[in-house]
């Protein structure tokens, strides 16, 4: 096998019969596993990029992932079931995105890191905000009877002491 990119798709290309699937290229703007592409209207460019265009692209999210929504959308129904018949034989975990670790995924590793330099008021909002969402995503878990939780923060080694503090360690 062997990569072909000509500028325009890239594909992974079998030498053998000369077959190509195509590949998708990596995204230059952050996304999240948890948040998922519908839930994200602002994309590249159109990213929030002050308190207000944030609040509108949470709401948007809060409003499709409250806890009262994704209870009853019947999401965590096979997990619950799960849980329920086989939990006292396993250790369940459900794993949370911590709130900085959320500002790299909506927004990108480099842009993050910039704004926390140049924008620290939009990104310790966005910290807050991420906190109570990751709040309820606990109370869901609870819910359902999950033992464990595993909050992720990764490349926060990557970040001062000074801005670990205040963009962690508040939250």
């Amino acid at each position: 096998y062997y990569i072909l990119d000509n500028k325009e798709k890239v594909f992974l290309v079998d030498r053998r019969n000369g077959s190509k699937e195509e590949l998708e290229r990596p995204q230059i703007a952050g996304t999240n596993i948890a948040l998922k592409k519908p839930s994200l209207p602002f994309y590249f460019d159109n990213i929030p990029k002050d308190i207000g265009e944030f609040d509108i692209w949470f709401d948007d999210l809060y409003r499709k992932e409250n806890i009262a929504y994704l209870l009853k959308s019947g999401k965590f129904n096979l997990p619950k079931k799960i849980l329920d018949n086989w939990g006292r034989n396993i250790f369940s975990f459900r794993y949370i995105p911590g709130p900085l670790w959320h500002c790299f995924a909506l927004w990108g590793f480099e842009k993050a890191m910039v704004w926390i330099i140049d924008k620290p008021e939009l990104i310790k909002y966005a910290c807050g905000k991420f906190t109570d969402y990751a709040i309820d995503l606990i109370s869901i878990s609870r819910k359902i009877r999950t033992k464990g939780i595993w909050i992720i923060d990764c490349m926060t080694d990557m970040v001062s002491f000074e801005h670990y503090k205040e963009f962690n360690l508040n939250f």
